[in-house]
């Protein structure tokens, strides 16, 4: 007679823990805050007519993902990745 297969199982994977996730929430609703600002007092200096394209929001969102490529960048380039 011979043994019974040994099924192997993958290994559970934990959630990560709010003490791990803090920081990035943190970082996302502080880009969305000040995006949110910078898009709302933008289109109070410079407005766009009734039935025109609004302009003004289109650039700020171009200057927010060239900041947000920036910072990817500079965090990437000078930390090291945690294994």
């Amino acid at each position: 007679m011979t043994a019974p297969e040994e099924r192997l199982l993958p290994p559970v994977r934990h959630p990560a823990s709010w003490r791990a996730q803090a920081p990035v929430v943190a970082a996302v609703s502080l880009g969305g805050g000040v995006g949110a600002t910078a898009r709302y007092a933008a289109s109070l200096w410079w407005t766009t007519p009734p039935q025109g394209f609004p302009w003004t929001t289109l650039w700020v969102n171009i200057a927010g993902c060239a900041v947000i490529g920036v910072f990817m960048v500079v965090i990437t380039e000078t930390r090291t990745a945690h294994p």
